[in-house]
């Protein structure tokens, strides 16, 4: 119905794929992907998009790092990693280890 396809429109789901753009006009892509279908979705977004982009990346370090981190550096111009603010997040060394080149 028409009611239906209006409320799916005006849906907003903060930090899925959430553009904002910042006082100085550059646009920053909120994700909290948290496994890895999340983080599948999001590379298919990136993908489509085809632009150059930083990943400023953080996740507590019980998620599935090996299948979240690799996927998303790989797309990235430029990798930041950053700690979550919590007991239970992993530190930048230990992300830094799943970007290690064999």
């Amino acid at each position: 119905s028409s009611d239906l396809v209006d409320g799916v429109s005006r849906c907003r789901w903060p930090g899925r794929l959430e553009s904002v753009i910042l006082p100085d006009g550059r646009r920053v892509l909120l994700d909290a992907a948290h496994n890895p279908g999340g983080v599948a979705r999001l590379a298919e977004f990136l993908d489509e998009r085809g632009e150059h982009f930083t990943l400023l990346f953080a996740a507590l370090r019980d998620k599935e790092l090996a299948r979240m981190l690799p996927p998303l550096a790989a797309r990235a111009e430029t990798v930041v990693l950053t700690a979550a603010a919590s007991p239970r997040s992993a530190t930048p060394e230990e992300l830094a280890r799943w970007l290690a080149v064999d």
